[in-house]
């Protein structure tokens, strides 16, 4: 599942490259991350017959609280376009893992919540996950993979892109300098 190998050592262009390599360099990387996450994601779905994107959008229906997710938002935070985000979305409400509701904020909204169904398997799935996770912890401390986080909400936050989605608080909000000084940024 997870390579055993340490890390690939800096190489000679990774001595303060300039400031246009360092750029390519990072959206390289962390997307190659992102991807090789996906997969280990991915191989834990098909077990019980979902995609990774669809594990993804029960969880954060369900991480949504009580005020759900639009499904636009959905999209973005899955990385799917709004037209593929309406295939699974409507998959998995046949499939009664979530389902759409008024908004309770405002009446002309939709919103997406995780049904009684859905949150079911996300607990048969979460051992397969446990089990996932203490394999990346032998390699990649807990606290590493927070900080990893921590710096991909700064890079959002820095491109413009807030990082929070909707009501869903799983992003770490930016501090108020940070909102003080994108907003000088920007003047």
């Amino acid at each position: 599942m997870l390579a055993s190998s340490k890390p690939p050592a800096p190489g000679p262009g990774d001595a303060l490259p300039a400031s246009d390599e360092r750029l390519l360099r990072l959206v390289h990387r962390t997307s190659h991350a992102g991807r090789a996450l996906r997969r280990l994601l991915a191989e834990q779905a098909a077990r019980i017959d979902l995609s990774d994107a669809e594990l993804l959008v029960i969880w954060l229906c369900a991480e949504s609280s009580a005020q759900g997710m639009v499904q636009g938002d959905l999209a973005t935070a899955v990385g799917v376009s709004p037209a593929q985000m309406s295939g699974t979305a409507e998959r998995l409400r046949r499939l009664g893992l979530i389902d759409v509701h008024r908004s309770s904020v405002d009446r002309r909204r939709q919103v997406w919540q995780a049904t009684v169904g859905g949150r079911a398997l996300l607990a048969q799935v979460r051992p397969l996950l446990v089990s996932l996770a203490a394999e990346l912890d032998r390699q990649v401390s807990p606290a590493e993979q927070s900080a990893v986080c921590d710096l991909c909400d700064r890079l959002a936050w820095a491109t413009g892109r807030d990082p929070s989605v909707s009501n869903l608080r799983i992003f770490a909000a930016p501090s108020a300098d940070d909102v003080v000084k994108k907003g000088r940024d920007a003047a």
